[in-house]
C-alpha cells in the first residue's frame, strides 16, 4: 500500500477518534450534575424520558434551523462589513474583494456553539421556562456531561480567536481608481496607495507550479511596482483559470505597459 493510499484513511480514522476523546473529556471535566429531589408537582426524573421522547426531535429541529440562521445571517453581515470597508474608499471601477469563503468560519462556529443556548432562550420566553430547564438537565444527564458548560467553553477556546482573526480580516480589499490602486492588507489601519505611473511590470499568469512541480491552474493579474512591491488580483481570492480581461484592459491603459504572459511568476522574463 502506498504512502498516498495509506493518508487517504487518515481522516476517516482520526475524525471518529477525535470525537469520542471529546466525548470521554467532557464526561470527565463536565459531568452532569446529580439529579436534585423531585417535587411532588413534578414528574420524577425516571418518566422524563416518557415526557420529552417527541419533544426531543422537535429540539433538534429547532437547533438546525437556528444554526442555519445564525450562519447566514452572519456570513451575510460580515460580507457587507467587508464590502462597506471597499466602497468607502470612494469611486472605483474596480473592486476586489477576498473570497466570501472566509466570512462562514465564525458564523458557523458561533452558530454551533451558540444554538443550543438561543433554543432554550427562546423556550422559556415562548414556552414554559421551567419544562426548559427540566429538559436541558434531562439531556445533559443522558449525555452524561454538561452540554452548556462545554460549548462555553468551545467558544472561550476556539470561536474567540476565530472571531479576532476574522475581524482583522474585515478590511482586505483591492480598490482600483482613476490614477491608483489602494490595497488593504490584512489588520491594516489603512490602503496602501500605488500610484499606475509607478508601474514597472504588468504581467498575466496562468496558474502556479507545486513543490511536486505539478501545475495548478489559477489565473492573476500581477502588477509589479518601483518600490520593490506587488499586487496580484489573486491575493486572498478564490482560484480562478481565467482573468478578467476587462480589468487586464484597464491596467494596460493605465499603466500603458506591455503585458507579459507566463505559466507561472518564475516564468516572467527578468
Amino acid at each position: 500500500m502506498s504512502a498516498g493510499s495509506v493518508s487517504s484513511y487518515i481522516p476517516g480514522v482520526l475524525v471518529p477518534l477525535a470525537v469520542l476523546i471529546v466525548f470521554a473529556l467532557a464526561r470527565k471535566y463536565f459531568a452532569a450534575k446529580a439529579a436534585p429531589p423531585t417535587p411532588e408537582y413534578e414528574l420524577p426524573w425516571e418518566r422524563l424520558d416518557e415526557r420529552f421522547e417527541t419533544t426531543q426531535y422537535f429540539v433538534a429541529i429547532g437547533i438546525l434551523l437556528l444554526i442555519v440562521v445564525i450562519a447566514w445571517a452572519g456570513y451575510q453581515l460580515l460580507l457587507n462589513v467587508n464590502l462597506h470597508f471597499a466602497r468607502a474608499e470612494g469611486p472605483a471601477h474596480f473592486i476586489l474583494l477576498p473570497s466570501s469563503a472566509i466570512w462562514w468560519f465564525l458564523p458557523g462556529f458561533c452558530a454551533l456553539t451558540f444554538a443550543w443556548d438561543v433554543a432554550l432562550f427562546i423556550w422559556s420566553c415562548f414556552g414554559n421556562s421551567e419544562d426548559a430547564r427540566r429538559y436541558a438537565e434531562w439531556t445533559d444527564r443522558k449525555a452524561g456531561f454538561n452540554a452548556g458548560r462545554l460549548l462555553h467553553w468551545i467558544a472561550l477556546i476556539v470561536v474567540l480567536p476565530i472571531g479576532i482573526l476574522t475581524l482583522l480580516a474585515l478590511p482586505l480589499h483591492t480598490t482600483l481608481h482613476e490614477d491608483e490602486l489602494r490595497i488593504r492588507e490584512y489588520a491594516s489601519l489603512s490602503p496602501h496607495h500605488y500610484r499606475y505611473s509607478d508601474a514597472q511590470r504588468l504581467s498575466v499568469i496562468k496558474g502556479l507550479r507545486l513543490r511536486d512541480g505539478t501545475f495548478r491552474s489559477r489565473a492573476a493579474i500581477e502588477v509589479d511596482f518601483s518600490d520593490g512591491r506587488g499586487w496580484s488580483s489573486a491575493d486572498n481570492r478564490d482560484f480562478v483559470r481565467f482573468v478578467d480581461p476587462d480589468l487586464v484592459a484597464f491596467l494596460h491603459q493605465k499603466t500603458g505597459l506591455p503585458i507579459v504572459e507566463a505559466d507561472t511568476r518564475e516564468d516572467i522574463p527578468k
